[in-house]
Protein backbone atom coordinates (compact mmCIF):
# COMPACT_ATOMS: atom_id res chain seq x y z
CA UNK A 1 0.00 0.00 0.00
CA UNK A 2 1.82 3.49 -0.85
CA UNK A 3 1.98 5.50 2.09
CA UNK A 4 1.15 9.63 2.43
CA UNK A 5 5.65 10.36 1.85
CA UNK A 6 5.14 7.80 -1.33
CA UNK A 7 1.86 9.74 -2.82
CA UNK A 8 3.54 12.89 -2.24
CA UNK A 9 6.82 12.21 -3.86
CA UNK A 10 4.94 11.02 -6.81
CA UNK A 11 2.64 13.50 -7.35
CA UNK A 12 6.51 15.62 -7.24
CA UNK A 13 7.24 13.58 -10.05
CA UNK A 14 4.32 14.23 -12.39
CA UNK A 15 4.56 17.28 -11.82
CA UNK A 16 8.23 17.65 -12.25
CA UNK A 17 7.39 16.27 -15.79
CA UNK A 18 4.91 18.38 -16.75
CA UNK A 19 6.34 21.81 -17.19
CA UNK A 20 4.55 25.03 -15.81
CA UNK A 21 5.64 26.63 -19.25
CA UNK A 22 6.44 24.86 -21.87
CA UNK A 23 8.50 27.03 -23.98
CA UNK A 24 10.46 24.63 -26.22
CA UNK A 25 9.71 21.53 -28.00
CA UNK A 26 11.70 19.95 -25.88
CA UNK A 27 9.03 20.47 -22.54
CA UNK A 28 6.59 19.27 -24.60
CA UNK A 29 8.50 15.94 -25.57
CA UNK A 30 9.58 15.95 -22.14
CA UNK A 31 5.29 15.93 -20.80
CA UNK A 32 4.37 13.36 -23.23
CA UNK A 33 7.22 10.73 -22.81
CA UNK A 34 6.47 11.11 -19.09
CA UNK A 35 3.09 10.48 -19.34
CA UNK A 36 3.30 7.85 -21.86
CA UNK A 37 6.34 5.98 -19.50
CA UNK A 38 4.14 6.66 -16.80
CA UNK A 39 1.04 4.86 -17.96
CA UNK A 40 2.87 2.10 -19.76
CA UNK A 41 5.18 1.33 -16.61
CA UNK A 42 1.29 0.25 -14.85
CA UNK A 43 1.06 -2.74 -17.02
CA UNK A 44 4.82 -3.92 -16.53
CA UNK A 45 3.90 -6.17 -13.57
CA UNK A 46 5.37 -5.90 -10.03
CA UNK A 47 5.42 -2.86 -8.15
CA UNK A 48 2.85 -0.31 -9.84
CA UNK A 49 4.09 2.47 -7.65
CA UNK A 50 7.84 1.75 -8.70
CA UNK A 51 7.32 0.74 -12.17
CA UNK A 52 5.18 3.79 -12.98
CA UNK A 53 7.59 6.63 -11.31
CA UNK A 54 10.67 4.63 -12.80
CA UNK A 55 8.47 4.29 -16.37
CA UNK A 56 7.91 8.62 -16.10
CA UNK A 57 11.46 9.02 -15.63
CA UNK A 58 12.29 7.27 -18.76
CA UNK A 59 9.57 8.46 -20.94
CA UNK A 60 10.24 11.74 -20.53
CA UNK A 61 14.58 11.28 -20.85
CA UNK A 62 12.93 9.66 -24.00
CA UNK A 63 10.56 12.63 -24.78
CA UNK A 64 13.38 15.05 -24.62
CA UNK A 65 15.75 13.18 -26.70
CA UNK A 66 13.00 13.65 -29.67
CA UNK A 67 12.06 17.16 -28.35
CA UNK A 68 15.85 17.87 -28.87
CA UNK A 69 15.87 16.51 -32.17
CA UNK A 70 13.06 18.55 -33.19
CA UNK A 71 14.21 21.77 -31.47
CA UNK A 72 17.45 21.56 -33.43
CA UNK A 73 16.02 21.96 -36.78
CA UNK A 74 14.27 25.07 -35.02
CA UNK A 75 11.64 24.91 -37.30
CA UNK A 76 9.64 26.51 -34.46
CA UNK A 77 11.08 29.69 -34.22
CA UNK A 78 11.43 32.71 -36.90
CA UNK A 79 15.22 33.69 -35.52
CA UNK A 80 17.98 32.86 -33.63
CA UNK A 81 17.30 35.40 -30.99
CA UNK A 82 13.53 33.71 -30.14
CA UNK A 83 15.50 30.66 -30.29
CA UNK A 84 18.00 31.45 -27.47
CA UNK A 85 15.34 33.07 -25.40
CA UNK A 86 13.32 30.19 -25.18
CA UNK A 87 16.14 28.00 -23.91
CA UNK A 88 17.18 30.21 -21.89
CA UNK A 89 13.76 30.08 -20.38
CA UNK A 90 13.40 26.45 -20.36
CA UNK A 91 16.36 25.74 -18.78
CA UNK A 92 15.49 28.32 -16.19
CA UNK A 93 12.25 26.74 -15.59
CA UNK A 94 13.79 22.93 -15.56
CA UNK A 95 16.48 24.27 -13.06
CA UNK A 96 13.35 25.75 -10.38
CA UNK A 97 11.10 21.99 -10.71
CA UNK A 98 14.32 19.85 -10.25
CA UNK A 99 15.58 22.19 -7.79
CA UNK A 100 11.64 22.01 -6.18
CA UNK A 101 12.09 18.29 -6.78
CA UNK A 102 15.32 17.55 -5.12
CA UNK A 103 13.95 18.91 -1.80
CA UNK A 104 10.73 16.71 -1.88
CA UNK A 105 13.46 14.24 -2.15
CA UNK A 106 15.24 15.27 1.00
CA UNK A 107 11.77 15.47 3.06
CA UNK A 108 10.92 12.16 2.28
CA UNK A 109 14.67 10.83 2.98
CA UNK A 110 14.66 12.38 5.81
CA UNK A 111 10.79 10.85 6.93
CA UNK A 112 11.85 7.33 5.66
CA UNK A 113 15.13 8.06 8.03
CA UNK A 114 13.42 8.56 11.39
CA UNK A 115 11.00 5.51 10.64
CA UNK A 116 13.49 3.77 10.53
CA UNK A 117 15.82 4.92 13.57
CA UNK A 118 12.40 4.67 15.87
CA UNK A 119 12.46 0.82 14.74
CA UNK A 120 15.93 0.39 15.16
CA UNK A 121 16.01 1.68 18.24
CA UNK A 122 13.06 -0.20 19.71
CA UNK A 123 15.62 -3.10 20.90
CA UNK A 124 15.14 -6.68 20.48
CA UNK A 125 14.09 -7.03 16.75
CA UNK A 126 10.26 -8.88 15.99
CA UNK A 127 9.22 -10.19 13.21
CA UNK A 128 6.82 -7.32 12.77
CA UNK A 129 9.86 -4.64 12.87
CA UNK A 130 12.13 -6.92 10.50
CA UNK A 131 9.10 -6.92 8.09
CA UNK A 132 8.34 -2.92 8.57
CA UNK A 133 12.66 -2.14 8.27
CA UNK A 134 12.37 -4.24 4.90
CA UNK A 135 9.84 -2.21 3.30
CA UNK A 136 11.63 0.86 4.35
CA UNK A 137 14.60 -0.68 2.37
CA UNK A 138 12.09 -1.33 -0.39
CA UNK A 139 11.11 1.74 -0.28
CA UNK A 140 14.58 3.19 -0.06
CA UNK A 141 15.62 1.33 -3.29
CA UNK A 142 12.60 2.35 -4.68
CA UNK A 143 13.68 5.89 -4.27
CA UNK A 144 17.12 5.62 -5.27
CA UNK A 145 16.15 3.85 -8.89
CA UNK A 146 14.08 7.17 -9.14
CA UNK A 147 16.29 9.57 -8.20
CA UNK A 148 19.08 7.68 -9.88
CA UNK A 149 16.93 8.11 -13.64
CA UNK A 150 16.46 11.62 -12.95
CA UNK A 151 20.11 12.20 -12.70
CA UNK A 152 20.66 10.84 -15.96
CA UNK A 153 18.16 12.70 -17.40
CA UNK A 154 19.66 16.07 -15.92
CA UNK A 155 22.97 15.38 -17.41
CA UNK A 156 21.31 14.94 -20.96
CA UNK A 157 19.31 18.02 -20.12
CA UNK A 158 23.20 19.92 -19.32
CA UNK A 159 25.23 18.66 -22.65
CA UNK A 160 21.87 19.48 -24.63
CA UNK A 161 21.67 23.06 -22.89
CA UNK A 162 25.95 23.28 -23.22
CA UNK A 163 25.78 22.40 -27.23
CA UNK A 164 23.32 25.63 -27.37
CA UNK A 165 25.42 27.53 -25.66
CA UNK A 166 28.28 26.63 -27.87
CA UNK A 167 26.03 27.52 -30.67
CA UNK A 168 25.32 31.08 -29.47
CA UNK A 169 28.70 31.32 -28.94
CA UNK A 170 29.37 30.75 -32.66
CA UNK A 171 27.20 33.07 -33.75
CA UNK A 172 28.37 36.14 -31.29
CA UNK A 173 25.79 36.53 -29.18
CA UNK A 174 28.13 37.06 -25.98
CA UNK A 175 25.39 38.18 -24.08
CA UNK A 176 22.89 35.27 -24.30
CA UNK A 177 25.60 33.07 -24.09
CA UNK A 178 26.86 34.60 -20.70
CA UNK A 179 23.20 34.05 -19.87
CA UNK A 180 23.13 30.70 -20.78
CA UNK A 181 26.12 29.96 -19.15
CA UNK A 182 24.76 31.16 -16.24
CA UNK A 183 21.87 29.05 -16.50
CA UNK A 184 24.01 26.26 -17.31
CA UNK A 185 26.58 26.29 -13.95
CA UNK A 186 23.41 26.76 -12.13
CA UNK A 187 21.94 23.52 -13.23
CA UNK A 188 25.17 21.89 -12.92
CA UNK A 189 25.14 22.76 -8.99
CA UNK A 190 21.47 21.09 -8.95
CA UNK A 191 22.77 17.84 -10.53
CA UNK A 192 24.87 18.06 -7.38
CA UNK A 193 22.43 18.65 -4.61
CA UNK A 194 20.88 15.02 -6.84
CA UNK A 195 23.77 13.20 -6.76
CA UNK A 196 23.96 13.61 -2.43
CA UNK A 197 20.81 12.59 -2.38
CA UNK A 198 21.48 9.32 -3.87
CA UNK A 199 24.59 9.30 -1.75
CA UNK A 200 22.49 9.99 1.42
CA UNK A 201 19.71 7.28 0.28
CA UNK A 202 22.89 4.55 0.32
CA UNK A 203 24.13 5.32 3.49
CA UNK A 204 20.54 5.00 5.32
CA UNK A 205 19.89 1.95 3.73
CA UNK A 206 23.56 0.60 4.18
CA UNK A 207 22.44 0.97 8.11
CA UNK A 208 19.18 -1.74 7.54
CA UNK A 209 20.23 -5.45 8.46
Amino acid sequence: MIGTGQRRIALVILLLFLPTACTSIEGQGCAVGAAAGAGAAQFAGGNDFRNALIGAAIGCLLGSQVGNYVEEQRKNYASDEAFFDAEIESTQNYNQQLVEYNANVEGYISELNVEIAELQKEGKTTRAQKRKLAEKKDALKELADLVDEQIKQAETQLKSKQEVANYMNETGAAAKTAQMQLEIAALGKTIEGLNQSSTTISSIESTIR
